[in-house]
């Protein structure tokens, strides 16, 4: 089994254990939510919980249909779970009304972002049987698990407050594993929500279509800002892994960030250097089948009347080792002019902060170089400096 075929199948599997936990403990709140109320009242109580229920999980279907990319939603997941623990930990204090609402948005968020990632990871003759066998497993587990609260309920061995105690443990375990999982994601998603009234991105062009899903692929660009891979990585189905200079990479919290969340790889900055061990890593995490972006400008752009500074050696010795690798050219515009750009000053110093900022970008369609022009790196490098400006063309004003 290749790398790439364990991380999915590992991601399944804990997808599965997460999601089984909540669906198993949100039906075991409804079991359990009229415990203590005659026949009369317990009936009137079931019909206000379940209207709370389909409610809260209609406006959760709502909050995954905002997120545009398949792989980010489960950054809802760890989120979802600490919300319904929360929850749990409020009913056993006070009214189950919020609790029961909120627990039903996590559930709506953990339980869509489970499927449709579910099924972009099976090969479409084995998802009808997959989703079989996860919705079985799904019921089974909450079955046993609501019979098991039931009986030790009924039995006085734990008591109504106590139940719910239990299941706030319980969600917080699974909240703690969700979140060691899907850190990046769950970032990501922070992020995006945060820049989202600042930069309006917008992506045009036939490569959003023909990037590959799975398997090395190679995005590069120009570079003019140094938001340039957050507005990348919000049009991309796929997790960007970056080459970022030592200058930054060695910062105290974006050492964390991007080391151990982001696993970019450091490139050391100087002048002149005879060796560059950071094309190993990137020729090794392509044979990974991870997604690489680059910026072959080598630096962000400095002066206003250089519309693209000259290519680096870099990525033409990547792609000499690996030269079956598909690039995909992308062109960002309005970075340069934003606070984050080094137009009137470096970055953020003097200048007004964005807002509502549009930035476009354009993709062209993934490509895969011929051997006889890898052979030479003047036009191998050539070509994707034209590849890029043209990517710009894509652009709809």
């Amino acid at each position: 089994m290749s790398a790439i075929s364990k991380k999915a199948a590992q991601n399944r599997t804990v997808l599965l254990i997460v999601s089984m936990a909540l669906i198993v403990l949100a039906g075991a709140v409804l079991l359990i939510a009229t415990g203590d109320n005659d026949p009369e009242s317990a009936a009137k109580a079931l019909f206000r919980y379940s209207l709370l229920f389909g409610g809260g999980f209609a406006f959760g279907s709502l909050l995954t249909s905002l997120e545009r990319q398949l792989y980010r939603t489960l950054g809802f997941v760890p989120m979802a779970l600490l919300a319904a623990a929360l929850g749990l930990g409020w009913a056993a204090w006070r009214s189950l009304d919020g609790p029961i609402f909120v627990l039903a948005t996590a559930a709506a968020l953990v339980s869509i972002s489970y499927f449709v990632n579910f099924q972009s990871q099976v090969f479409s003759q084995g998802q009808g049987r997959g989703l079989t066998f996860a919705n079985l497993a799904v019921t089974a587990a909450a079955i046993v698990v609501g019979l098991l609260l039931a009986d030790l309920y009924w039995a006085d061995y734990l008591g109504f407050r106590g139940c719910f105690v239990v299941l706030a443990i319980l969600l917080a375990l699974c909240a703690t594993i969700a979140f060691a999982w899907w850190t990046r994601e769950f970032l990501e998603l922070v992020f995006e929500t945060v820049l989202w009234p600042i930069y309006r991105v917008r992506a045009w062009g036939p490569g959003l279509s023909s990037i590959p899903r799975e398997g090395p692929v190679i995005i590069f660009a120009n570079h003019a800002a140094w938001f340039d891979p957050l507005w990348l990585g919000k049009i991309m189905p796929r997790p960007l892994i970056p080459l970022m200079t030592s200058k930054y990479f060695d910062l105290p919290l974006l050492h964390w960030l991007m080391g151990r969340v982001v696993g970019a790889i450091r490139v050391q900055e100087a002048a002149f250097r005879r060796e560059a061990p950071e094309l190993d890593e990137a020729i090794k995490l392509l044979e990974r089948g991870e997604c690489l972006l680059i910026f072959p400008e080598g630096g962000v752009k400095r002066k206003p009347d250089q519309v693209l500074h000259p290519f680096g050696q870099g990525i033409w010795r990547i792609l000499e080792q690996r030269p079956k690798t598909p690039v995909v050219a992308c062109w960002i515009e309005g970075n340069w002019g934003s606070s984050t750009s080094y137009y009137n000053g470096p970055p953020f110093k003097g200048k007004p902060l964005d807002w509502w900022r549009r930035i476009d970008i354009g993709v062209a369609p993934a490509e895969r170089l011929p051997a006889e022009m890898l052979a030479d790196q003047r036009e191998t490098r050539q070509h994707l400096m034209d590849a890029c400006l043209g990517a710009r063309r894509y652009i709809q004003k």
